[in-house]
């Protein structure tokens, strides 16, 4: 997970993270090339070690899917949060592409605070006009508080 309030990763961050990625990723490590050497009747042994891999991928997944430049993420409409919009800067200003654990999270952010200003605007509009008032201060101090843009 990325903490958005913290200085985005530098490109070399990623290329580091990538390349710890891709050297965990050994065929001597995996439980497929155990079943390979260790299953002593010829052909099963090969059978058997695809499947294991098979198995293996389908549920280990992508480890460096997450580390994958997202194109044109960089260029979205992140407005609605003054903290996602900053850290997109700051990425910008690196002259790089977001990576996909940073575009989930700024989504994350954006779709918090847009449902927090809907589930207030709502209760405003439910609520007696004495309330109301109330709620439209709470909807200030909260828009503050997380920077949001009203």
């Amino acid at each position: 997970m990325i903490n958005i309030l913290l200085e985005p990763m530098t490109a070399q961050d990623i290329a580091a993270a990538r390349r710890e990625v891709a050297d965990g990723k050994r065929l001597e490590d995996s439980i497929a090339f155990k079943v390979f050497l260790f299953c002593p009747v010829p052909m099963l042994d090969v059978a058997a070690g695809l499947a294991t891999h098979a198995v293996e991928s389908a549920l280990s997944g992508d480890p460096g899917a997450d580390l994958r430049d997202v194109p044109g993420a960089a260029n979205k409409d992140w407005s609605i949060s003054v903290h996602a919009e900053e850290y997109v800067r700051k990425v910008r200003g690196q002259g790089r592409e977001l990576i996909r654990a940073e575009v989930a999270t700024l989504e994350k952010l954006c779709a918090l605070a847009g449902e927090v200003i809907f589930l207030i605007d709502e209760a405003r509009y439910y609520v007696s006009q004495e309330a109301s008032n109330s709620l439209g201060k709470l909807r200030e101090q909260f828009s503050a508080w997380l920077r949001i843009k009203p």
